[in-house]
């Protein structure tokens, strides 16, 4: 059995997205292991990366979950996503929740 997969993109003035993963631009970069970051690339969230999240730590808040969870889906440690300007942040939670409605308006 062949599985044949194909993605779309679309462009915008923040973001440049697939179904497979957005990229988020920042408008304030970040500094990581001693590099700017100007853009994060935000992966298409699997079952497995929820469960990792909730798992991270059963006390954690929905927040520190979702800090996790992105981290996690940007390839970044968490340090990184916390020194995000909370616009940046936004963004990439905006790009988050775009990965469902994709899905919704592809029903």
């Amino acid at each position: 059995m062949t599985v044949k997969t194909t993605t779309e993109s679309t462009m915008e003035s923040t973001t440049e997205s697939t179904t497979e993963s957005t990229t988020v631009e920042l408008k304030y970069p970040i500094r990581a292991d001693g590099t700017e970051v100007r853009s994060l690339r935000l992966r298409r969230p699997k079952v497995r990366d929820q469960l990792a999240a909730a798992a991270f730590n059963k006390n954690a808040t929905d927040e520190e979950k979702e800090v996790r969870m992105f981290a996690n889906l940007c390839e970044m440690t968490l340090e990184n996503i916390e020194d995000l300007d909370i616009e940046d942040y936004r963004k990439l939670t905006k790009a988050y929740r775009d990965f469902f409605q994709q899905e919704e308006s592809q029903q």
